[in-house]
């Protein structure tokens, strides 16, 4: 390989090297991360770009719905692949981001209902369908794919069944309210029951909460009737305020370990993973490295060595990440000096906001496996009397696996509790990452500009982004 390897410097040399699941590629070629960064510009792997909810992100998948060309059928041909992983590249950079869902028209109950191809809006739709006993019928023409999508999600939905029906040019897909439940129904409250409890204990610090209570509130709630707004809050973190507690992290885990070489494992199995660690049994070593962080709120005496140095590193590596201009590199490391010298990073209890029992605003995400902060956010009063995020950020080694939303959630939730009625935050437009999440957790775009008035550095511009709170 080291022939290989000296044959490819000179075409990569000082340039940004794009790849769709580079890592696998780097780890062929026995050539570790570090080294290729000290040859090229930067990496970009497309596979890590934000494509949304979209069930597969894999180069064949989105190439065939983004340029209807089909790819990596008969014979291998790795210039085809390299030709339309740049493609991927240039198309997620002229958009700004993820590309809309493909979306599809629907029978439900002779209404025409269109709904986008992904889990948490069939799932929703489901859910209604089956509350309101009507049927949803899929148009004959939808490729087995996508027919294999709406049984696995029919099959994940509680009360809810899926068939196929008719025949050859005929053939649909019918989703409907199924019959029974019992027991099984019993034992999945009973498990999401303690799931919410420790979320409500651990990250919105409802202490007084029973067990007993998040159960009963899971049942209210999926029946229609009226749940306390901070219980609601987080039933509804995962999937938009109508869905199962850990179907959506159960999603993203199953999506982690096949990307990770873990080809045996099922979506229950993850889903289940995440339960058996909610009640403090034992999960599988190789899926707990996977699992998403769980959030606290910070400790100085605890985490103040690890915040300090997780927050420059990451946002010195995303100037090559995402490949910022020399003028803006400039700016951003001078920017951590002067934070890390005399800015709020000196003392984080003094410069964030407050609870109504004195404790900081400031919260830590902590890697399950082995208890090291990945991750952290702040929430601080802003100019406008509006909530301001504070030093949000994730290390570039744990990204992908839904901790960055967990911190927003999390803060949101006790922005409300706060008083705010809005909450805004400041990031580069060329962070896609940042500006993925935020747009994915709700956030609109309100301005683009230098925030100090100075002229722009080349063409980045900085984006200032604000979500509403509900109380």
């Amino acid at each position: 390989m080291a022939e290989t390897r000296a044959a490819i410097i000179p075409l990569i040399q000082d340039k940004v090297l794009v790849g769709h699941g580079i890592k696998g590629d780097l780890d062929a070629l026995g050539w570790p991360r570090k080294d290729v960064l000290q040859v090229c510009h930067s990496i970009l792997d497309t596979l890590n770009l934000d494509w949304g909810e979209r069930p597969s992100t894999g180069l064949a998948s989105l190439t065939k719905e983004l340029f209807q060309v089909t790819i990596q059928e008969g014979e291998h041909d790795p210039v085809e692949d390299a030709l339309y992983t740049m493609k991927l590249a240039l198309e997620h950079r002229r958009l700004g981001g993820p590309p809309p869902l493909p979306r599809v028209t629907v029978n439900v109950n002779d209404d025409e209902v269109v709904v986008s191809w992904c889990r948490r809006e069939l799932g929703a739709l489901f859910r209604r369908a089956a509350e309101e006993g009507k049927v949803v019928r899929f148009p004959a023409d939808i490729s087995k794919k996508s027919r294999k999508l709406v049984h696995d999600v029919a099959r994940d939905t509680p009360h809810v069944a899926s068939s196929s029906q008719g025949l050859g040019e005929e053939r649909h897909v019918r989703v409907s309210r199924a019959e029974g439940g019992g027991k099984r129904d019993d034992d999945e409250y009973e498990l999401r029951g303690e799931a919410l409890y420790r979320s409500a204990r651990e990250r919105a610090g409802m202490n007084e909460i029973s067990r007993a209570e998040c159960v009963e509130a899971l049942r209210v709630h999926a029946e229609g009737g009226e749940v306390p707004p901070a219980l609601l809050r987080l039933i509804g973190e995962d999937d938009g305020g109508e869905g199962r507690y850990d179907e959506r992290r159960g999603e993203e885990l199953y999506k982690r370990a096949r990307e990770s070489g873990l080809d045996g494992v099922s979506k229950g199995a993850c889903v289940e993973a995440l339960r058996k660690h909610a009640v403090g049994a034992k999960v599988s070593p190789a899926l707990l490295r996977l699992f998403p962080p769980r959030v606290r709120r910070y400790d100085q005496d605890r985490d103040a060595e690890a915040v300090r140095r997780i927050w420059p590193a990451a946002l010195l590596q995303n100037l090559a990440t995402y490949s910022y201009p020399p003028t803006l590199c400039e700016e951003e490391e001078e920017f951590v000096r002067e934070t890390m010298a005399t800015g709020d990073m000196q003392d984080l209890n003094a410069a964030y906001q407050c609870d109504a029992e004195g404790r900081t605003d400031f919260w830590v995400a902590v890697d399950e496996a082995d208890g090291d902060v990945v991750g952290c956010v702040g929430l601080r009063a802003g100019q406008t009397g509006a909530g301001d995020i504070g030093r949000f950020t994730m290390s570039h080694s744990y990204r992908g696996r839904g901790g960055a939303r967990m911190l927003l959630e999390t803060l949101e939730a006790h922005a409300a509790e706060a008083g705010f009625a809005a909450v805004t935050a400041t990031t580069c437009s060329a962070n896609l990452a940042a500006v993925g999440v935020f747009k994915r957790c709700g956030w609109v775009e309100i301005s683009r500009g230098r925030m100090d008035g100075k002229p722009e550095p080349e063409w980045v511009p900085f984006v200032k982004l604000r979500k509403l709170i509900s109380k």
